[in-house]
């Protein structure tokens, strides 16, 4: 049997490629709620441990009971405060041009406007982003899985454009913020 260039390895790669193209944001928000979750677990497991001892039914109770908890706790924060950062790692690098370009005063105007802007399209954004992200993974895969010399490209596109279709239609999971 003759493999084409990638081989097998590309499968991997083209499926989750498709993954990112199609639920991007959703998985997106699923890891950073699960990493929150992790943190606020690990807390809330310390904190049960520590009044374990001193209530009547004991530290595994109370790790189980605060594990629950910080793992609820923390991965909704963890959602929260990420929007934030985005928006504000957005503005420092809005402010920076800006500072370059026209001095602090832009800067700062820069800084703000982008902020806010990053602030309120972050959902879309993170669509059309992990849209176009999985899209070029699995053109690259399928171009290396297929013969035909323009089947990278054309796929690529084609999976950039119904991504993002597919994304923005399904993938309002919050009510607006205006």
């Amino acid at each position: 049997m003759d493999l084409p260039p990638i081989g097998m390895s590309g499968i991997p790669l083209l499926l989750l490629g498709l993954l990112l193209c199609f639920a991007g944001q959703k998985i997106w928000a699923a890891s950073v709620f699960l990493v929150g979750g992790l943190l606020g677990l690990g807390i809330g497991i310390l904190i049960g441990m520590l009044l374990g001892p001193y209530l009547l039914f004991g530290s595994l109770i109370c790790g189980a009971i605060g594990a629950v908890a910080g793992f609820l706790i923390g991965g909704y924060m963890a959602l929260s405060f990420a929007e934030i950062l985005l928006a504000l790692a957005a503005a420092v690098l809005a402010f920076a041009l800006g500072y370059q370009i026209g001095g602090l005063y832009v800067g700062l105007a820069a800084a703000a406007i982008v902020g806010i802007l990053v602030y309120m399209l972050l959902e879309k954004l993170l669509q059309l982003g992990t849209a176009v992200v999985g899209g070029i993974m699995a053109g690259f895969a399928i171009g290396g899985l297929v013969t035909f010399p323009y089947a990278g490209p054309i796929c690529t596109a084609a999976l950039i454009v119904l991504g993002a279709y597919i994304q923005m239609r399904t993938g309002d999971s919050k009510p607006d913020r205006s």
